[in-house]
C-alpha cells in the first residue's frame, strides 16, 4: 500500500510544501479547510467497511463543542469557526481497533501524511 492508494496525490500533492503552505493559508484565512476528493474511493469504502464491521466495539457519546473541539476562543469574533458551538453526536473506535493492514491505519502512520497536517496546523514551528 503507498500514499497514492489512498489519498488523491494529484489533486492534493501533500508532500508539495507549496500545496501545505496554500492549505494552511486557507485554514488560517477561513477557518475550514475542506479537500475534495482527498481519500480515493476504494480507500474510503474499505474504511466504511471496517467502521461498519467495528460498530459493536465503538464508544458512542453527544458533545457540544468548537468544529476546532476546543473552548471559545475570544481572539476571534463570536461567528468565527472557532467560537461557533455545534452539537455532534459519534462513534468512536479505538486507535487499537484498527487494522494493521487498514488503509486508516497506513494513512495515521505515513510520515508524509503527518508533515502535511502539523505544516497545515502549525504544529510543525
Amino acid at each position: 500500500m503507498t500514499l497514492d492508494d489512498i489519498i488523491d496525490t494529484d489533486r492534493h500533492p501533500v508532500e508539495d510544501a507549496e500545496f501545505s503552505a496554500k492549505c494552511r493559508e486557507t485554514l488560517d484565512r477561513a477557518g475550514v479547510l475542506v479537500l475534495h476528493g482527498f481519500i480515493r474511493d476504494a480507500a474510503l469504502s474499505a474504511i466504511l467497511d471496517e467502521s461498519i464491521a467495528g460498530e459493536d466495539s465503538a464508544y458512542f457519546c453527544v458533545q457540544k463543542h468548537s468544529v476546532y473541539l476546543t473552548p471559545a476562543d475570544p481572539a476571534f469574533p463570536d461567528d468565527h469557526a472557532a467560537n461557533r458551538q455545534v452539537t455532534s453526536s459519534k462513534g468512536c473506535i479505538c486507535d487499537d481497533m484498527v487494522a494493521s493492514d487498514s488503509p486508516l491505519r497506513f494513512l495515521y502512520d505515513a510520515p508524509a501524511f503527518r508533515d502535511f497536517v502539523k505544516s497545515v496546523t502549525g504544529e510543525a514551528e
